[in-house]
């Protein structure tokens, strides 16, 4: 009675009646024992109200110490996330189709673009990896242009500006085909080394120079936007003059393809091009152990729903263009983001893809369990393991970059179609607590519940 109705106390009526009892039974009370029974209910009343007070007090205190606790850590793992917010709005303007180069001097180049409806000639850099930028001129002498190169040369300091177009936005339609190459040393004065190279123009290629200074672009889509172009060209004086390497690669004519030299690993200095676009996005990844020569498809290991293994000839990742992708110096190859043929918010991607660098293939005699060295190689091919969810949101079209800590970093982007899509912020991809990434996580869960808005009128696009 007490534990369930701690109050409820019989009066002492009630207790005399229930004492004398009913009928035959009825027996005489003692009142001495009914005041005593009543003194020992009160007793077990003001026991049972302490000890319940206690019991509610206690489960107050565990409730609200559990809902801390929990809150806490949805907080800590919703605000924790592999990337960090390094500049949510950098100086220049949001744009795509630009040119974007980390030197070996530490500085951080940026350089033309478009925001589909003009060109940009103008240059940028950064002295602390993009946290804070300094325009060093408003139009270059190489003019506004987008979807060319930058290149920076690690033994003298100099920048090179390859290509593109200086025309086709939606003010004017017309192409303006560019195969030139700039130069400049510290990014304000550019003098031209070539204005008219030998390779056929183009606009979103690939493009790279070696240790030794050479120069290498291939790939891309002839400025009209016509068809995608798979030669490639190679320039021992600094883009003066230029060799064909290979006119006709293996691989399909294309654009807007990951483009990659590894600056380290078993594989150092080997060339790597990826998805892109030849009309349909591609997911295929080719390599080229001499300099573009000749190239050969890889295959991957595929693991299908943990139950066994399959070897393909294509990525992990789905078919994408306009992504990041950078090798560090232990062989790491790091693909972020993309474009997909699918419509909507489909269209973008924030995936992150990683592989190791390939196994050596020698196996040194320690390392032999058997007399057959080659039973100590794994026979399965590498394969591509998807990272967590960025906090940055899906783009294409983004620039990516290694520092000197192998760190990767992505910049800018297309979150959306039309301008108002376009970003100018950098991350990077260092774990971190911060807030922002909490807001971001209430904004998707926002935008998943409430549905995607509606997509906003697409603009003139390059």
């Amino acid at each position: 009675m007490f534990c369930c109705q701690p109050d409820a106390l019989l009066e002492r009526g009630a207790l005399i009646r229930l004492m004398t009892g009913s009928g035959k039974n009825k027996k005489a009370v003692n009142m001495t024992l009914v005041e005593e029974q009543l003194r020992q209910d009160r007793e077990n009343c003001s026991d049972m109200k302490k000890k319940w007070r206690k019991r509610w007090v206690m489960c107050c205190c565990c409730s609200f110490m559990t809902i801390f606790v929990v809150a806490t850590v949805v907080v800590i793992l919703l605000a924790t996330n592999e990337w960090t917010l390094v500049n949510e709005n950098c100086s220049w303007n949001p744009r795509l189709h630009f040119a974007m180069v980390y030197s070996a001097s530490k500085l951080l180049v940026v350089t033309g673009g478009t925001n589909t409806i003009e060109n940009y000639g103008d240059v940028w850099l950064s002295s602390d990896k993009g946290e804070k930028w300094t325009r060093l001129i408003d139009i270059a002498a190489f003019g506004a242009r987008h979807g060319h190169s930058l290149l920076a040369d690690a033994g003298t300091g100099a920048f090179y500006v390859i290509g593109g177009d200086g025309g086709s936005v939606s003010s004017s339609k017309v192409a303006v085909p560019l195969q030139d190459v700039w130069k400049s040393i510290g990014g304000r004065e550019w003098v031209p080394v070539t204005l008219s190279a030998p390779w056929p123009p183009r606009k979103r290629f690939g493009a790279t120079m070696d240790a030794a200074g050479q120069m290498y672009i291939t790939g891309g889509v002839d400025v009209e936007g016509t068809s995608g172009l798979n030669d490639m060209w190679m320039s021992a004086d600094k883009g003066l003059t230029w060799v064909p390497v290979a006119l006709a690669s293996p691989w399909t004519g294309r654009y807007s393809f990951g483009f990659a030299r590894m600056p380290g690993g078993t594989r150092e200095g080997r060339l790597l091009l990826m998805g892109g676009s030849n009309g349909r996005a591609q997911h295929d990844v080719w390599a080229s152990d001499d300099e573009g020569k000749n190239w050969h498809l890889m295959t991957f290991t595929h693991v299908r729903e943990m139950v066994y293994r399959d070897i393909e000839q294509r990525a992990s990742w789905g078919p994408r263009y306009g992504m990041g992708v950078v090798g560090d110096t232990g062989g790491m190859l790091t693909l972020s983001g993309g474009g997909t043929d699918e419509g909507g918010d489909d269209a973008f991607s924030n995936e992150i893809w990683q592989i190791e660098s390939p196994p050596p293939d020698t196996v040194p005699w320690y390392a032999k369990r058997t007399n057959d060295a080659r039973l100590n190689i794994d026979r399965y091919p590498q394969k591509w393991e998807k990272q967590g969810m960025p906090a940055w949101k899906a783009r294409r079209f983004l620039q990516s970059f290694i520092d000197e800590d192998d760190v990767v970093y992505i910049i800018g982007g297309q979150e959306s179609q039309g301008t108002a899509g376009l970003k100018n912020d950098v991350w990077k991809k260092v774990t971190s607590l911060d807030l922002n990434n909490l807001k971001s996580a209430f904004e998707d869960a926002q935008g998943a519940a409430g549905g995607a808005p509606a997509d906003q009128p697409q603009a003139a696009e390059t």
